[in-house]
């Protein structure tokens, strides 16, 4: 059974991994997706020119472009640890099978870690990763469109955690085939690349329209099913559109190696690879906030009474007594004062409850009216409040306490029939550091409990200061 807990957290992620993107977010994607196109048709007119051959070029572009796709796959597979969406698992395996297949077109490209490539690539083993790397998430991504259409049908989170384990297994088993087959079978590929670097023409004839016919197609699907209402549908479809790009320019515009084309499809590569994971990291940073606002709120309404809406005595004791540290460190007064409503026990059973609710509201709104924002207003039993002055000595938390007991006598809030007064009243205890030798907050608390008795016993409605014989007692007892 899922704690109430482990369910606001699930949703939260839902919520944050489906968001509608905000204006903003989508005028960025369609600069970014207009940028795409404008750079292939800028470099168009000398795309097939050769240039220079730059060692560190294609390493520095291409670890960026891995841990795109890495960090992609492990903000993803957090995400579906936590909320076990099944969409969301699929979209870390595809993310995951791409780290893999540009990994290993990296390291089996010619010059870039050996002349040949490594774990004895031949010529034809780079280019028949580079498509299949492009050709697999171009299929991955309808599949997981589908998934998510089925969690929309069916509302449930569209199948189970054996199912995404055996997809992660069957995808890999494929990977691993086709980086087998490449590498140990490279002599008998069909070349895609010639001798001088230039893509072959059952390469520009068959290989780059097969690919640029799945990702446009893949592209259209998830436009025409999606409508690109998320974040991640959005940048998925920039994704696709980029790589899109970058085949036209090393493909079919610079269809040579180390051509101008090639070198600014590598451009495309790089905005297909990282600008989703940043999006991932934007909405993770999300997340993380929602989180802490959620916790935050939490922790405040944990320690506030729901009735009077101050601190609640937990809350209390934990801010007096940080309070209480910082004045004893620094040589300040601190004072507390405990208030008791006169006569509520009589007044409730007259009146009865509801009233005795709205009255007790009423006090502690009082109260909170009569001391600064410093001050530390709590409810610390049924109609007894505590309210604690840092930096106020004795003399002044009286004329704090006696303003707090003419205010709430103000209010007018008619007494029973036959009460000591005509309205509602407050008794108060006063107990200072100048006068209690205090090694707690509880023994403050303990010495203007006492203090409030003796008002209560000398007719209620008054204040009275803890004496020193008064506070030493309290504190022994």
């Amino acid at each position: 059974m899922i704690s109430s807990a482990r369910r606001a957290t699930v949703t939260f992620i839902d919520d944050v991994a489906y968001a509608a993107p905000s204006a903003s977010a989508r005028k960025t994607a369609a600069l970014v997706a207009i940028g795409c196109v404008a750079l292939v048709l800028a470099v168009a007119p000398f795309a097939n020119i050769r240039a220079s051959y730059v060692p560190a070029f294609l390493p520095t572009f291409g670890t960026a472009a891995i841990l795109g796709p890495a960090l992609a796959t492990f903000i993803l597979s957090a995400q579906f640890r936590a909320s076990r969406n099944a969409a969301i698992g699929f979209l870390a395996i595809t993310f995951g099978i791409q780290t893999i297949l540009s990994t290993a077109y990296l390291l089996c490209f010619p010059r870039t870690y050996s002349e040949h490539g490594l774990f004895g690539a031949g010529p034809q083993t780079a280019a028949w990763l580079y498509f299949s790397w492009h050709y697999s998430f171009a299929m991955l991504v309808p599949a997981y469109v589908a998934a998510t259409r089925r969690i929309a049908a069916n509302g449930a989170r569209a199948g189970s955690t054996v199912g995404l384990a055996l997809t992660a297994a069957v995808g890999t088993i494929a990977v691993a085939s086709v980086l087998v087959a490449t590498i140990r079978f490279s002599d008998r590929l069909t070349p895609l690349v010639d001798a001088t670097g230039r893509v072959t023409s059952f390469g520009t004839g068959v290989v780059v329209p097969i690919e640029l016919a799945m990702l446009v197609g893949a592209l259209a699907f998830l436009v025409r099913t999606t409508r690109l209402r998320s974040s991640v549908d959005l940048w998925i479809g920039v994704s696709l559109l980029a790589f899109a790009c970058e085949g036209v320019l090393s493909g079919w515009l610079g269809s040579t190696r180390f051509s101008y084309g090639w070198y600014f499809s590598r451009l495309e590569w790089m905005i297909a690879a990282l600008s989703f994971p940043f999006v991932l990291v934007y909405q993770m940073n999300q997340l993380i906030v929602g989180l802490s606002l959620v916790n935050r709120s939490l922790e405040a309404e944990s320690d506030t009474d729901a009735l009077t809406e101050v601190l609640n005595r937990r809350g209390f004791d934990a801010r007096v007594g940080a309070s209480l540290a910082k004045a004893t460190r620094e040589g300040e007064p601190f004072t507390m004062l405990v208030v008791d409503v006169d006569e509520f026990k009589s007044f409730n059973d007259t009146f009865g409850h509801q009233a005795g609710d709205v009255a007790l509201r009423s006090v502690a709104q009082s109260l909170g009216r009569s001391v600064s924002p410093n001050d530390i207003v709590g409810r610390i039993g049924g109609e007894e409040f505590a309210i604690a002055l840092p930096n106020t000595n004795r003399r002044d938390a009286y004329a704090i306490a006696e303003s707090a007991r003419r205010e709430v006598a103000a209010l007018g809030i008619r007494q029973y029939d036959g009460g000591a007064h005509r309205h509602l009243t407050i008794s108060v205890g006063v107990a200072s550091t100048d006068d209690v030798v205090t090694r707690s907050a509880l023994d403050l608390l303990t010495a203007a409990d006492r203090a409030l008795y003796t008002a209560k016993r000398a007719g209620r409605d008054r204040t009275h200061i803890a004496l020193v014989q008064e506070s030493e007692a309290a504190v022994q007892r």
